[in-house]
């Protein structure tokens, strides 16, 4: 702790003491004069600049509006002066190096943050991708076997589904789906179990992501979207979505309640930021399956609003 007795222009007498975060001025009062009564007191992150003379110390610092002091050391006093400017000086030299180190420490922070931001984003996006076409190739598996069956479009979707599959198993090893029974219940063309065993894996595949344990995460990276959270939503909607096209198919008698659940699920993913859609453009679109025949174009667009292309 370095101090000087001397004047504070403005004020009169008095000592100037460093202390490790803070310069003040203050006098001595009481019979003995024990009692210290602090006058100014200047925070040495406000400091903006110092000028030192012989006899004279000047501090300008921020206040509610920038300020310039001006300390004179008492006769004697010029050494201790000298002493307590040296020590500031080099006070807010060390606090300037180590701001700057705490700087290039955020920085260094909020870059591994963005790149890991970016990984999870591309991975989750790259997830949920498959885990669309692989749910997407198990409903048209069951929509070419409604009414008659149409074994080619099954064949068809079975190989999109097994292309898909192993993809999203690489992405997810703990993923564990078997589909040995529906290829070869496509391929023989048993329809009851190529029905059974589309459900059965679509039921497998949904609980999994629906059920998926999302760990804590940094509160910034849960304003990266898309995020975990987000795709279990995106992957319920898309499930939705398929069970609205299938229920047209088969001429659902709820499907007006699975189509409010999606288009509230979608309104929500909007004020999330995690879609940019507009609600009116994609409840359109739908309606439009209960009135045109040609439904493949249609379920095409509606895949778009929840797809990342």
């Amino acid at each position: 702790m370095a101090s000087c007795r001397g004047v504070l222009r403005g004020f009169g007498k008095g000592v100037l003491e460093l202390s490790e975060y803070t310069l003040i001025f203050f006098v001595s009062k009481g019979v003995l004069r024990k009692k210290k009564v602090i006058i100014k007191e200047i925070s040495l992150s406000d400091i903006i600049d110092v000028k030192h003379s012989d006899a004279e110390l000047t501090i300008t610092w921020r206040s509610q509006y920038t300020v310039r002091d001006t300390f004179v050391a008492d006769e004697g006093q010029r050494e201790a002066l000298t002493s307590l400017a040296r020590a500031l000086e080099e006070t807010l030299r060390e606090r300037e190096r180590k701001e700057k180190e705490k700087a290039e420490m955020e920085e260094r922070r909020r870059e591994e943050l963005r790149k890991k931001a970016e990984e999870q984003r591309k991975e989750t996006i790259q997830i949920f991708l498959n885990a669309a076409e692989t749910i997407d190739a198990l409903f048209g598996i069951l929509r070419s076997l409604e009414s008659r069956a149409k074994w080619d479009n099954a064949e068809d979707y079975l190989e999109s589904f097994i292309d898909s599959v192993k993809s999203l198993q690489r992405l997810i090893p703990e993923l564990s789906l078997d589909f040995t029974k529906i290829s070869l219940a496509v391929k023989g063309h048993y329809r009851q179990e190529t029905i059974d065993e589309a459900y059965s894996i679509l039921s497998n595949l949904y609980d999994y992501f629906v059920g998926m344990k999302i760990s804590e995460q940094n509160e910034e990276l849960k304003n990266i979207h898309p995020n975990p959270q987000d795709m279990k939503n995106l992957i319920l909607a898309y499930y939705m979505l398929n069970d609205i096209v299938l229920g047209v198919a088969v001429e659902d008698e709820n499907i007006q309640k699975e189509i409010d659940h999606f288009l509230g699920l979608i309104e929500k993913m909007k004020n999330d930021k995690v879609l940019q859609v507009e609600i009116d453009e994609i409840k359109e679109t739908i309606y439009r399956l209960f009135t045109e025949g040609e439904k493949e174009t249609i379920i095409e667009q509606l895949r778009k609003f929840l797809l990342f292309t």
